[in-house]
């Protein structure tokens, strides 16, 4: 992160990436639900474009320290029965899918103002003249790209989680892990721990994040002429 204070676009990139992806990511999500016929996104105003009620403090301060974090969750109804969660996991999916649908956006205009230009790789791995509107583009493109990465993973408050209860079984157990993690924050505390840099640089999390990125945004940038070295 120390890096992007020497460069405004790409700091701006990130800042952008983070309001506009987490927004967008809450608000598909409501969306979806509200579609499906849940009514509590739209009864605890998570359809707003104010970013005030999708932030979380812990996924903010992650987000100083990482570049990236997560949202509050949207409240959403879990299903009674086996025949509604078709429907859960879909409006669940919503955010993380528009996350990399604008990170594949950004990609499409990096190459529209980069032009195929080469000039030299940047600290994200992409070949392209280093100016304020490429370094922007390409902040937004893989900032977006790690939130959808990142919010899939099965860990408590990520989007992931929910996903995972949603299929596991129901036996006191899980039930127990469940409270643990959620109702007690100890599945938040570990989302911070693993994503310090402290575990080989990166942490845990980002490493793992950092490499599915890449394998998401290389063959579309390769599709669309630029050049990356992920």
């Amino acid at each position: 992160m120390l890096f992007l204070l020497r460069q405004p676009g790409a700091l701006l990139g990130v800042a952008l990436a983070l309001l506009v992806g987490i927004v967008a990511h809450c608000v598909a999500q409501a969306a979806t639900a509200r579609a499906f016929g849940d009514r509590l996104p739209l009864a605890t105003r998570r359809l707003s474009l104010d970013p005030r009620r999708h932030f979380e403090p812990f996924g903010v301060i992650v987000m100083l320290l990482a570049g990236v974090g997560w949202n509050k969750p949207v409240p959403l109804q879990e299903p009674r029965f086996r025949g509604g969660r078709t429907r859960y996991v879909l409006a669940v999916l919503a955010g993380p899918v528009t996350n990399l649908l604008l990170a594949a956006l950004g990609l499409v205009a990096l190459r529209l103002v980069s032009g195929g230009g080469i000039d030299s790789v940047d600290p994200r791995g992409f070949a392209v003249s280093p100016g304020f509107g490429n370094l922007l583009l390409i902040e937004f493109t893989v900032v977006n790209a790690a939130i959808g990465v990142l919010t899939l993973l099965p860990i408590p408050p990520l989007d992931g989680a929910r996903i995972l209860w949603l299929y596991a079984p129901a036996t006191p157990g899980w039930r127990n892990a469940r409270y643990q993690l959620e109702e007690r924050n100890i599945g938040l505390g570990i989302c911070v721990l693993l994503m310090l840099p402290i575990f080989g640089g990166r942490g845990l999390i980002m490493s793992l994040v950092v490499a599915v990125t890449g394998a998401f945004l290389a063959p579309i940038a390769h599709a669309l002429g630029l050049v990356v070295g992920f």
